[in-house]
């Protein structure tokens, strides 16, 4: 993890040049350093809450089978075949035992192969020597957490202080009411920079900055893998906006302080997940890199109390519906013109883009190391 940096070096520091938003051989560096050795959030608990549970996702381009074990287990699998290499699994359900569709290869949920049908195979063949091959799964808060890396620190110890910081807003507790996806045609990259700076909001978010003037985002010191801003409000609850000029009555999260009554917050943590900490629900913003110039996006949204009588989260989807078809936009066009041989310089606001310099600091050091 990089050093935080004082806003005169961060103003000063180099750049990324455009080939890092555009070379291929670049975004396979960064799958390799970057989204093979991160704990990358996959998915929720709740999806894998009962035994035989199961949904699959890609990581660093390699397919991803998550699944809770027959002894109660949460594990997690390459998605591959070991005979010839097919994807096992797709989507996600629930089973007593994982069957590939090419040969009819059947595993445990524990990942052990158990049925090779009319395959004969040399007199070496090991049942047991050909399991799915496992990877690192960890959960916190109800979100389901993966790592590639063999020897990977623990989830708790890669997250730092930020379990404690988030823990007021008892995530963990709340209900998943809604998924909503995007794709855009950016490196991944330009959309985590855009959401961790507030300086495009009069220009790309007029609506929004009339509701929450970007002057109102003020960064904060942090201590682990993310980069962390708050947005202030004049009274509980005012931050949880609307394009429709209020937002919903809903119940505020129970236990919180009275200024994270009128705060949102914003934890952006590396390398792709954003976590948006509103008085009356969270959204988590997950960035799926695709390739090169291409993206995908999803926001899970959770609530309080969604079952209750007369619940309407309209606004909340409405507002980030809104405010996120309009970053794709702005990305995109970002995306064709950072491509120009005659993007060069890059001069940077230290107090308004210190995110953007703090997460290009992150990405940096992680591919090329700190004194590279």
């Amino acid at each position: 993890m990089t050093t935080k940096t004082n806003s005169s070096q961060l103003s000063e520091a180099p750049i990324l040049p455009s080939s890092c938003y555009t070379s291929p051989e670049f975004y396979q560096r960064e799958m390799e350093s970057i989204f093979s050795r991160a704990w990358v959030l996959v998915g929720r608990k709740d999806q894998v809450a009962k035994v035989g549970d199961f949904f699959t996702c890609t990581v660093a381009d390699e397919p991803i089978l998550v699944v809770r074990g027959q002894d109660g287990k949460l594990r997690a699998f390459y998605n591959v075949c070991r005979h010839r290499g097919t994807q096992v699994m797709a989507g996600e359900g629930s089973c007593k035992a994982f069957s590939c569709p090419y040969h009819g290869w059947t595993y445990s949920t524990e990942g052990e192969l158990m049925e090779t049908p009319n395959f004969q195979g040399p007199p070496s063949f090991k049942k047991a020597e050909h399991g799915l091959r496992p990877i690192q799964v960890d959960s916190w808060e109800g979100l389901v957490l993966v790592n590639l890396e063999a020897d990977a620190i623990p989830l708790l110890s890669y997250l730092g202080d930020l379990p404690e910081r988030v823990k007021p807003w008892r995530l963990g507790e709340l209900k998943w009411t809604k998924r909503v996806s995007y794709k855009m045609a950016c490196n991944w990259k330009l959309y985590m920079e855009n959401y961790i700076e507030a300086y495009h909001l009069p220009y790309v978010h007029p609506t929004l900055n009339r509701i929450t003037p970007f002057q109102g985002y003020a960064f904060e010191e942090s201590s682990g893998p993310y980069i962390v801003f708050g947005l202030s409000g004049s009274e509980p609850g005012a931050v949880s906006v609307s394009y429709l000029g209020k937002g919903r009555q809903r119940p505020l999260i129970e236990g919180l302080s009275e200024q994270q009554r009128k705060m949102s917050y914003f934890y952006e943590v590396f390398p792709n997940v954003t976590l948006n900490l509103s008085p009356d629900y969270v959204a988590t913003f997950t960035v799926i890199p695709t390739g090169p110039t291409s993206t995908e996006m999803y926001i899970d949204y959770y609530f309080p109390e969604p079952d209750s009588e007369g619940f309407d989260g309209s606004d909340a989807y409405e507002v980030w519906d809104i405010t996120n078809k309009e970053d794709v936009k702005i990305c995109e066009r970002q995306q064709a013109g950072i491509q120009s041989r005659s993007y060069l310089t890059n001069p940077r606001d230290p107090v308004q883009e210190q995110g953007v310099q703090e997460f290009r600091s992150f990405v940096r050091d992680s591919v090329e190391g700190p004194d590279d």
